[in-house]
């Protein structure tokens, strides 16, 4: 038995909890305290149009590796802009594709072993403004991964560079990367890691630029221009 009287006798059966708060005393939904109690829920957010995967906060990993390099920053600064060899001193980027329809993309493909299996991963990256001689850098499109927008993994890069002698550079590498916070630990720990392949591709870099020096072909504005190997 119910009375009229009584809210709690009014709320129709089968309502979950969240619309039940929201109920006004008519018995009728307010729409806007359902939004307001909705939007305390949570910051997940979903990836992808439908694809049904629910994603928790994220947090960005850093690993950075430097090196002295005894060439001209000049030269330091042509070789890096020349994407597609960054594989030559970073093996474990399998590819760098320059896109033919758009020059500032690049597709690059990962290619790696570890705990006992190799893991490949595919994205495009778009060049961001440089700063001559100064610092080159880029980040992933989104939705552009291997895997799909269900598993995005934004990235990011760049390279800073300094003189401290006309003969002498510094260059410095960074990459960062997003994870969920849950993977955070796990990031976190192999950071070791992957700053240690980081170091030893920079140190692999620093023998390479030296070895390029000889075969730079310089443009008659003085601008070094796309590097050319003689080997």
């Amino acid at each position: 038995m119910t009375c009229n009287s009584c809210f709690a006798c009014r709320v129709p059966q089968g309502r979950t909890r969240r619309e039940k708060i929201a109920l006004q005393p008519s018995g009728r939904l307010d729409s806007h305290r359902l939004g307001r109690f909705s939007g305390q829920r949570s910051s997940a957010r979903v990836l992808g149009p439908s694809n049904g995967f629910r994603c928790q906060a994220k947090q960005w990993i850093r690993n950075s590796a430097g090196t002295n390099v005894d060439v001209p920053v000049d030269i330091a600064f042509a070789l890096w802009e020349d994407r597609e060899r960054i594989c030559d001193w970073m093996p474990w980027i399998k590819s760098v594709k320059i896109q033919q329809n758009d020059t500032s993309l690049s597709r690059w493909t990962l290619s790696q072993d570890l705990f006992g299996r190799t893991w490949q991963f595919s994205w495009l990256a778009r060049n961001l403004d440089p700063v001559h001689l100064k610092k080159i850098h880029w980040k992933s499109v989104e939705g552009s991964g291997s895997f799909g927008s269900a598993l995005e993994v934004a990235n990011r890069g760049e390279i800073l560079f300094s003189q401290p002698s006309p003969a002498s550079c510094s260059v410095t590498l960074t990459i960062s990367y997003e994870v969920p916070d849950v993977l955070g630990p796990f990031a976190n720990a192999l950071s070791p890691t992957v700053e240690g392949i980081l170091r030893t591709d920079m140190g692999r870099f620093a023998a390479y630029a030296c070895k390029a020096r000889c075969f730079i072909v310089q443009l008659q504005d003085g601008n070094f221009g796309r590097l050319v190997s003689r080997e």
